[in-house]
């Protein structure tokens, strides 16, 4: 599976090492901090050999500004229309001050040339990239 993200460049997704941290909205206080967290040990990961990408709803415009805002090191890729993480199943009916809408339930992946090997699903983002990590 390929994906763009804000400039786009493409990648695909289903090969190699990869974790995917699906998140709901950019610039958002929970996202921001598990996005930082990720750009933060990037380094550590790309040591392990692995690729890490977060997908998200928004569309060019937001990713670029969230990326630029909170200088993002980890690609962010685009599904506006929550095509992908649909197929990963993690659209989920929604609410916000009465308006109901589908999103993205925070949710990460790690896959193996396309091949779900673990998941971790409602995630607290405060210090799950590190968790991740250590996980692998």
């Amino acid at each position: 599976m390929k994906l763009q993200d804000e400039a786009g460049n493409e990648y695909d997704v289903s090969k190699g090492k990869v974790v995917l941290f699906c998140y709901p909205k950019d610039s958002t206080p929970g996202c921001t901090i598990e996005s930082k967290e990720f750009s933060d040990v990037l380094p550590e990961f790309k040591k392990k050999g692995i690729k890490v990408y977060g997908v998200g709803k928004g569309d060019a415009k937001s990713h670029a500004k969230f990326t630029e805002k909170c200088n993002l090191k980890v690609p962010l890729l685009l599904d506006s229309e929550l095509e992908f993480v649909d197929s990963l199943g993690i659209v989920k009916d929604k609410s916000m001050f009465g308006k109901k809408y589908k999103g993205i339930e925070r949710t990460t992946f790690y896959f193996e040339d396309g091949k779900e090997v673990k998941r971790w699903d409602k995630v607290n983002p405060l210090g799950h990239a590190k968790k991740v990590l250590q996980a692998l």
